[in-house]
């Protein structure tokens, strides 16, 4: 199947020398403002997902929400509208021969007492 004429000559470029701004650029480029209809479309679409299974002890097919995908869409549709929620993360930059090391370090550091203290990191 032939692709369309308008992303014929675009490659996507995994590896990591290519700047992430570049790839952003390229698809910026070869996106329309239809294809940001479809997903709205497609997310609008999945708010409503149903999923169909064949009900054993009723012996018919059952239609009921899908709520997995309905949920899904609706995070990305708050995503979206009203931005991610903050994520807490941490960093670990030392070498440690085995995650129970990293632990110790961890409940040993003055700074994450203070981050315990604070209810920070709890």
């Amino acid at each position: 199947m032939p692709e369309p004429e308008d992303t014929q000559d675009f490659v996507f470029n995994p590896e990591p020398q290519l700047p992430r701004r570049k790839i952003a650029k390229r698809l910026h480029e070869i996106l329309t403002d239809e294809d940001l209809d479809n997903a709205v479309s497609a997310i609008r679409r999945s708010l409503k997902a149903k999923k169909t299974y064949w009900d054993g002890v009723a012996k018919k097919m059952v239609e009921e929400p899908d709520y997995k995908i309905q949920l899904d869409a609706a995070k990305t549709v708050l995503a979206y509208r009203e931005g991610m929620p903050v994520q807490r993360q941490v960093v670990v930059s030392e070498a440690f021969e085995s995650l129970r090391d990293a632990i110790f370090a961890a409940k040993h550091s003055p700074e994450a007492r203070k981050l315990i203290e604070s209810g920070l990191l709890g």
